[in-house]
């Protein structure tokens, strides 16, 4: 044939996505998060031919099911899951509760799941009191949402305490959650504060008062309401204007800032920012005068570890579970491994409170020191003025420190428990120990202790403890109607906005929108077009090619100029192409 391809499209049939499962089912055991694309590489390695993307996600699906059995079995075999875990791990707890008042063919049906480590238990003990939380939905053949409190060590690393498997973010869920968490990982004995988004559903499970328990510090995500200002306003400025007046320590500054924010934005902002005013202690730092918030500002905790999540969202709930386990046994193998080399080393603090002392302690030698009053410590410390990076003036200020309250009115080391250069200061005019006033929560020592327990493994199936509890069937409520794989690409957000994305989820300021058309004039594809096409136009012009275009011997559409003329609306001829001889 003179018309034949130089390229043949080929179907290796004997390749089916059951042998990939198959041989690919050790891997995925040990990285369940896989990318499709990666299992496309493999593939191609083993075989040497390299498959579609359609193949290799039916593989991982039927690799799944090879490891955890089916979707509908998952439910079910989440007890015996939960129960080898606990007797391997004494002190874990679980729950796991059906469906109230619905039955389906005499069984009961699942609803919700909750499960903590005691390792992440007593991690906690040697933490700020301040964790995060959040919720994000699954991807699997059954509907849901995976929720989750994460705290934060001595050197700002994820510490993941809790997790949950529930019907939707509510205030019945997020309450039932939010108890467990209290009862279970934060005690009775503990004052911790939280930080969330503004969902109703942990608006009002916040405020549950819990006999024996001491309440919750509720605070607001800064970002979250960043984004909400932005949605009213549209304004970017107000954007990065509103966080700056969240951070501002000095009640006299956050007035300022707080008016100018007022100035620059529209009425309905303004309407907004009012009914802030009402809560000024949940969002601001001037007016939050215990220092709850430590150096956290944003909720940035939990969404940082559901990015770590995101690949296992689709998977059967009993390997999400499993998941987590091994996640933690990784990070507090690693983690403890780190934190001893620095322990060894003599140091005192990890990298992250180092690097925050050694700036506050070069910024203290250009301070000048006054004492008031010897026997409190009472000292003025006066801060040069200058010019900032950006062209800002900012005058010489001054400054009181009392070094026997651990107290300084530039308000940080109320708010983020942590010497400040002004405290450094008159801590050395009255040679005076200021590594004695950082709390224990920012010490090697506790970071050891944060990551010193150890998981036990809980074996193979096979050889885990009977168990005869009650078990629970799917959902098919909850079931997806549309078949294959879940929608991935994230929902827009005001955000995207923010850091110059557009609808299309990237800056595209010169290139048109590719599923624009080209102009026609009189029936005919202008010459004038932009050339470059969009993958629908190469898609069709590609089916049309293998029918009624006219070809000139052997040749194969390449990128060129094309164009195109409509003959009696069904006929079309391609020229200007790439020959070949």
């Amino acid at each position: 044939h003179t018309c034949a391809e130089e390229e043949l499209e080929q179907r290796h049939r004997q390749l089916t996505s059951t042998l990939i499962a198959a041989r690919l089912c050790s891997i995925l055991k040990e990285q369940p998060n896989m990318k499709v694309n990666s299992i496309i590489e493999i593939t191609e390695k083993l075989f040497h031919y390299k498959i579609k993307y359609g193949k290799a996600w039916r593989a991982k699906q039927r690799a799944w099911k090879m490891i955890y059995g089916d979707w509908e079995e998952a439910y079910e075999k989440l007890p015996a899951l939960f129960n080898a875990m606990k007797a391997a791990n004494p002190g874990m707890h679980y729950e796991y509760i059906p469906k109230p008042d619905e039955w389906r063919n005499g069984r009961q049906i699942f609803f919700r799941a909750f499960w903590c480590f005691p390792q992440s238990v007593e991690a906690f003990r040697h933490c700020r009191p301040v964790f995060s939380i959040d919720g994000t939905f699954l991807l699997g053949k059954y509907m849901g949402t995976l929720l989750i409190a994460i705290a934060c060590d001595a050197n700002n690393t994820l510490v993941p305490l809790a997790f949950a498997l529930v019907e939707r973010e509510n205030k019945d869920s997020w309450g039932w959650f939010l108890r467990l968490v209290r009862r279970h990982v934060v005690g009775p004995s503990r004052e911790v504060c939280v930080i969330s988004d503004r969902h109703q559903g942990i608006l009002s499970a916040v405020e549950e008062q819990i006999p024996g328990y001491p309440p919750l510090h509720h605070r607001w995500c800064t970002r979250h309401l960043a984004e909400n200002l932005f949605k009213k306003d549209g304004d970017k400025d107000n954007f990065a204007l509103f966080e700056l007046v969240a951070r501002q320590l000095e009640v006299q500054l956050f007035e300022e800032k707080f008016e100018q924010l007022k100035t620059a934005t529209n009425e309905q902002g303004r309407s907004w920012l009012r009914g802030l005013l009402r809560h000024r202690e949940k969002w601001t730092r001037a007016y939050d005068e215990a220092g709850w918030r430590y150096s956290f500002q944003t909720s940035n905790m939990a969404e940082s570890f559901n990015s770590v999540l995101k690949g296992i969202r689709g998977m059967p709930v009993n390997a999400i579970v499993e998941f987590t386990f091994t996640k933690l046994v990784a990070m507090f193998n690693s983690k403890h491994e780190d934190a001893v080399k620095l322990q060894n080393n003599g140091d005192l603090l990890p990298s992250k409170p180092a690097e925050h002392l050694n700036d506050a302690k070069g910024w203290a030698r250009t301070h000048e020191v006054r004492l008031f009053d010897l026997s409190t410590g009472k000292y003025e410390v006066t801060e040069r003025g200058g010019t900032t990076s950006d062209g800002e003036v900012r005058p010489p200020r001054k400054y009181v420190v009392l070094l026997s309250n651990f107290s300084c009115t530039c308000g940080r080391p109320r708010q983020y428990h942590f010497p400040c250069s002004h405290y450094i200061a008159a801590a050395r005019h009255r040679i005076f120990s200021y590594i004695r006033s950082i709390p224990p929560e920012f010490t090697l020592d506790k970071l050891v202790q944060t990551w010193s327990p150890r998981f036990e493994p809980f074996l193979d199936e096979g050889q885990w403890p009977p168990y005869t509890g009650p078990v629970y069937i799917a959902d098919r409520a909850c079931r997806w109607d549309k078949r294959g794989s879940r929608k991935r690409s994230r929902h827009g957000m005001a955000m995207d906005q923010i850091s110059g994305r557009t609808k299309r989820g990237r800056e595209r300021p010169f290139v048109e929108e590719p599923d624009r058309a080209c102009p026609v004039v009189h029936g005919k594809l202008s010459t004038t077009a932009p050339r470059r096409l969009s993958c629908l136009n190469w898609t069709m012009l590609l089916r049309l090619s293998r029918h009624s275009l006219v070809r000139r011997g052997s040749a194969v559409l390449r990128h060129g100029t094309l164009q195109a003329w409509m003959l009696l609306g069904c006929t079309y001829k391609i020229c200007g192409l790439s020959e070949c001889a």
